[in-house]
């Protein structure tokens, strides 16, 4: 063979290396598997993002298609770089369905895989719940209702006790009406609530909710109904010596109480009767004629939640606090066996407890339990009474209900008598 045909058959031995070489060049640029994981990771009123799991070969790209009812797509996307993508220039509170495929380019010969599965996608919407409002509560729970918001097909619902501190987090549900019952809430408490306006993918798939200050309603201060009264106390009973026939009664604030409810009652009598009542703060004055009277009453105090309307929610009353005048020691003399005392009739009494002592303001000492409106004092501290000595004394009247005896002493029912025995 001759030099000229060697070097033929060597340069056709190249070219035909060479057409191999780029035949399995092409075959490795074949159309990329089919993408998965596709998923909406934030989105806003206008735009989503989106997230998928990369394909391995770098020199993939991506195509990303959008539809709004599943049979009309629109590629949004053609040529993306990476494995996530934001969508702009959508509609607020809409509902998207978007599909994702790779593809290799070769020669601007494009090979492209097979598309990912539909998933949906939802933007936010850009209106603000109105009239928020509460409808109703219970001791652990509250319940409020709001108006619709175009393009929200569910709203979220944030909320947390009013005097939390700042790092305190929110607790959240998620509704799908206008109307939510906050349930399992602390007794005696106030809440601050949050409504954002959403749109969900399905019954538990991606919310998109609108945060931003003009979208969404803020309610403060909204407290569960409050329970039972206690700590009901009757510091002042203004009676008949300054002719004002009136009580102050006071109790035991309670968180959740936007205000309370007052009563008074005769108990005296086989049915009793209500003779006053009132609202008002964590105190209030009852006024009646009645009150001028020396009888028992008896007085109770229940708080209440106001709905936003107006309503309120009443709690449960409080146990039955009793008090009546403080009975006045009317008559004091002196005779051969000691002290008389003769006091006021308090009706409605069980029993009177005089107290006596050596000392206007200190001292005083239980000296006899009687059921009668008089006492003769013989003896105080075990000793004889004793001529020129002077003795202070006052008058406790008690009710009795069922067992119990109740005492009927108000707060300023600090009155004393006194005498000097010269016998």
């Amino acid at each position: 063979m001759n030099i000229s045909k060697r070097i033929s058959k060597m340069f056709l031995l190249v070219v035909i290396a060479f057409l191999m070489t780029f035949t399995l060049t092409t075959a490795a640029k074949a159309a990329p598997t089919k993408v998965t994981g596709l998923k909406q990771t934030e989105h806003n009123i206008y735009s989503i993002k989106l997230e998928w799991n990369a394909l391995l070969d770098n020199g993939i790209r991506y195509e990303v298609a959008l539809s709004t009812d599943k049979k009309n797509w629109v590629v949004k996307e053609d040529r993306v770089y990476g494995n996530t993508k934001n969508i702009y220039n959508l509609n607020a509170g809409t509902t998207y369905y978007v599909k994702v495929r790779g593809y290799v380019e070769e020669s601007s010969v494009k090979q492209y895989g097979e598309y990912s599965n539909v998933v949906a996608c939802v933007t936010s919407p850009n209106s603000k719940p109105g009239n928020l409002k509460k409808t109703d509560s219970t001791t652990n729970s509250i319940t409020l209702n709001w108006s619709k918001v175009p393009g929200a097909n569910c709203y979220v619902v944030e909320y947390r006790r009013s005097n939390a501190s700042n790092g305190t987090k929110y607790s959240r549900k998620v509704v799908t009406s206008t109307k939510v019952t906050l349930s399992k809430l602390s007794k005696d408490t106030k809440y601050n609530v949050y409504v954002y306006p959403a749109r969900r993918t399905g019954s538990k798939g991606y919310v998109a909710e609108s945060r931003s200050y003009s979208y969404y309603a803020y309610i403060s201060s909204v407290g569960t109904t409050p329970t039972q009264v206690s700590g009901v106390q009757i510091p002042y009973y203004y009676n008949g010596y300054d002719s004002s026939g009136a009580i102050r009664v006071e109790c035991t604030p309670k968180e959740s109480a936007d205000g309370y409810q007052y009563e008074v009652w005769t108990a005296y009598k086989i049915k009793d009767t209500k003779v006053a009542s009132t609202t008002g703060g964590s105190y209030g004055y009852l006024k009646s004629t009645a009150l001028k009277k020396k009888n028992f009453f008896k007085v109770r105090v229940r708080g209440y939640a106001e709905n936003s309307n107006g309503s309120k929610k009443y709690g449960q009353w409080s146990s039955w606090k009793y008090v009546c005048q403080q009975p006045r020691i009317v008559n004091i003399s002196c005779t051969s066996k000691g002290i008389k005392y003769s006091w006021d009739t308090i009706q409605g009494a069980y029993k009177y407890d005089l107290y006596v002592s050596l000392k206007k303001d200190s001292g005083y000492k239980k000296a006899a339990t009687v059921k009668k409106s008089n006492y003769t004092l013989t003896k105080f501290n075990k000793k004889s009474l004793k001529k020129g000595r002077t003795y202070y004394a006052y008058v406790v009247a008690y009710n009795k209900v069922g067992k119990k005896l109740y005492c009927g002493e108000a707060g300023n029912a600090n009155s004393c008598w006194y005498t000097t025995y010269n016998r």
